[in-house]
C-alpha cells in the first residue's frame, strides 16, 4: 500500500495552489511566495505578515530590473526583506514566482507541480 505523502489537498487550482505554496514556503525558508500574471494579478500565494497581492503587484516589474533594493514601494510590501522573481511559461503564457525572505531557487520540481495543478505544460522562462 502506498502511503499519500501530502495530507492536504484540494481539487480546485487556485487552493491546490495556496496549499503547495505553503509547504514550498516552509521547506525554503520564504516569508512569503506568490504567483502573478503580466499584469500583476495574484493567481495565488502564501506566506504570513507579507501581502501576497502587493508582492504579486510588484512582481512583473521586479522581474525586468535586476536590482531590487528594499526601498520605496518595494520594502514597503516586502517589509524590507529580500525579493526574488523567476519567470514561469504555463501554457505559453508568462507569469512570474516571486519570493519574500531567504534567495534560494524554487526547486526544479515546481515547475511540473504548477503544470499538475493548472493541468497544462509549464517550465521555468526567462
Amino acid at each position: 500500500m502506498q502511503t499519500e505523502r501530502r495530507r492536504r489537498r484540494s481539487a480546485f487550482p487556485t487552493e491546490a495552489l495556496g496549499l503547495y505554496f505553503e509547504s514550498l514556503a516552509a521547506r525554503h525558508a520564504w516569508e512569503a511566495v506568490a504567483l502573478a500574471d503580466d499584469d500583476g494579478l495574484l493567481l495565488g500565494g502564501a506566506g504570513k505578515n507579507i501581502d501576497q497581492v502587493g508582492i504579486a503587484a510588484i512582481a512583473p516589474v521586479a522581474a525586468r530590473e535586476h536590482e531590487h533594493a528594499p526601498e520605496g514601494l518595494l520594502g514597503l510590501v516586502t517589509r524590507g526583506r529580500p525579493l526574488r522573481v523567476w519567470g514561469v511559461t504555463l501554457d505559453g503564457q508568462t507569469f512570474h514566482l516571486a519570493t519574500v525572505g531567504a534567495t534560494t531557487a524554487p526547486p526544479e520540481e515546481t515547475y511540473s507541480a504548477l503544470g499538475r495543478i493548472f493541468g497544462a505544460p509549464c517550465a521555468a522562462s526567462v
